[in-house]
């Protein structure tokens, strides 16, 4: 009798695991039509121009990843930014003013032609007092860390 039960138990556990394990997103995709930035709460995300650099950064991930941006794909891409803090500028850092870390909180969502959600990843992206001297802005680095951080997942995805 007990080894029915855990059997059936062993069996409930590989089924919800199958189940979880879902295909990755972009495995066959060779192309990506790329949506505009979302921003739900405007308040949340103060930095000028950070919808334009994020579709930017989306865009330059899926270029590294070797697909296709086209106007005729069966794949929608999107950003949703959440959140944006950005450190003032170097010296405020300096002197300890601010915390010394910026970061973008946000999402990658993946559609089908039918706007089927096929992904919705969270991505959080941030950098320290240290950042990147080859960047002229604060806020370019961020947005050179988020692209990083869409590459990663796409890679994790094809």
């Amino acid at each position: 009798m007990r080894e029915v039960r855990l059997s059936g138990v062993f069996i409930f556990i590989l089924a919800v695991g199958a189940v979880a394990q879902e295909a990755p997103a972009l495995r066959g995709v060779g192309a990506v039509k790329v949506l505009s930035t979302e921003i739900p709460k405007p308040k949340e995300v103060k930095v000028q121009g950070s919808a334009v650099a994020a579709e930017d950064a989306l865009r330059e991930a899926l270029k590294a990843s070797e697909i296709e941006i086209t106007n005729d794909a069966r794949v929608r891409a999107h950003l949703v930014l959440d959140k944006i803090s950005v450190v003032g500028s170097p010296r405020r850092r300096l002197l300890g003013i601010a915390s010394g870390r910026s970061s973008v909180q946000g999402r990658l969502v993946l559609q089908d032609a039918d706007g089927k959600e096929l992904l919705n990843k969270k991505l959080n992206a941030e950098n320290s007092i240290l950042s990147d001297p080859g960047f002229t802005s604060e806020a370019e680095n961020l947005m050179s860390e988020l692209r990083r951080k869409i590459q990663e997942e796409i890679a994790r995805q094809k």
